[in-house]
């Protein structure tokens, strides 16, 4: 048995225990063993159902649909998806989803109940409606200057410290801005993975600046030294007019490596910036959620960076992480 499927099936008992938050950190770590396992995806998302997080069971509904499963599971995905769209009350889109799981099986009860439900709810809602669907694969072109910045030891001579580069600062704010208002859909053939094989219907996540971020964890530290300075540099006010009630679990998993990566010779008072944008993230919905779901190792190599290096900042900091 794989690491992979010893978590599985780790994860499969805790579920069965209810320990939902458990169930969902030890699929967590499968998938980032066995990033193609549809199964991993679904049972996750069937997790943050539990745990009324319909925002990321979606994301990982649309996960698993795009990795072409089979025949099973792709209902139960779609049913799962159906479930989060209609807590989220987007009714339409929850229609589409039951519609196609019940193309695939027309004798899934569970499904039908789920539409009865819906329609007496809001009869009107028994149109078809079209989504498009879009999976980020590939950083936008905005991020290309980032990548291709030198590294720090180079940087440090040609510009002084604590200071990010006024394009680079530009078009990541551009994508940072307005974040949560950001609900419009886009349609991107390229970067799509559009399921045609059941219906016409196409379904679409919205693009948040936030999931470009998180692409980059991909990217080795060294070549995306521009983005680490940017997170640790911006402003107060960046952030504040950036998250407006909650945080992203995968922005604040890109902050917290970055928080690892930069230093004094990158940035000056990094430690002060930390502890200040940390303070304001801790008061965002959903930060102790992602806290639970960050893998440990992260969060406990920050704090020992700051023992070491912070001493005077280390208690707010481990209070400010601390899951418990």
């Amino acid at each position: 048995m794989t690491k992979a499927e010893t978590l599985k099936a780790e994860g499969n008992k805790a579920f069965a225990k209810k320990e939902y938050l458990k169930a969902a950190k030890l699929y967590r770590d499968a998938i980032n063993l066995d990033t193609l396992n549809a199964t991993l995806y679904s049972n996750r998302a069937q997790c943050f159902i539990k745990l009324e997080d319909y925002e990321r069971a979606l994301k990982d509904t649309i996960h698993g649909i795009n990795l072409d499963p089979d025949h099973k599971l792709l209902i139960k995905l779609y049913y799962r998806q159906g479930l989060a769209l209609h807590a989220l009350h987007r009714n339409q889109q929850a229609i589409t989803s039951f519609q196609r799981a019940l193309q695939l099986d027309p004798n899934e009860q569970l499904v039908k109940a789920e539409v009865t439900k819906i329609l007496k709810e809001s009869p009107t809602t028994n149109e078809n409606i079209e989504i498009p669907i879009r999976e980020v694969q590939d950083l936008p072109q905005q991020f290309n200057s980032l990548l291709n910045i030198e590294s720090h030891t180079q940087t440090q001579t040609q510009t002084p410290k604590h200071e990010v580069s006024e394009r680079a600062h530009t078009e990541i704010n551009e994508l940072f801005s307005k974040t949560e208002s950001n609900s419009k859909t886009q349609t991107n053939q390229s970067n799509s993975k559009t399921q045609t094989n059941q219906s016409n219907t196409k379904i679409q996540t919205t693009d948040s600046p936030m999931t470009h971020l998180s692409a980059l964890r991909s990217v080795p530290p060294e070549k995306k030294i521009g983005a680490y300075r940017y997170v640790i540099a911006a402003s107060l006010d960046d952030y504040i007019n950036t998250f407006t009630s909650t945080i992203e679990l995968e922005f604040l998993q890109f902050y917290i490596e970055a928080a690892n990566y930069i230093s004094n010779d990158i940035i000056t008072n990094w430690d002060s910036q930390v502890i200040k944008h940390m303070q304001f993230f801790s008061q965002l919905g959903r930060f102790k959620l992602s806290l639970q779901l960050i893998d440990d190792k992260l969060i406990q190599q920050l704090l020992t960076k700051f023992k070491s290096q912070s001493p005077t900042n280390y208690n707010t900091l481990y209070n400010l992480l601390n899951k418990s």
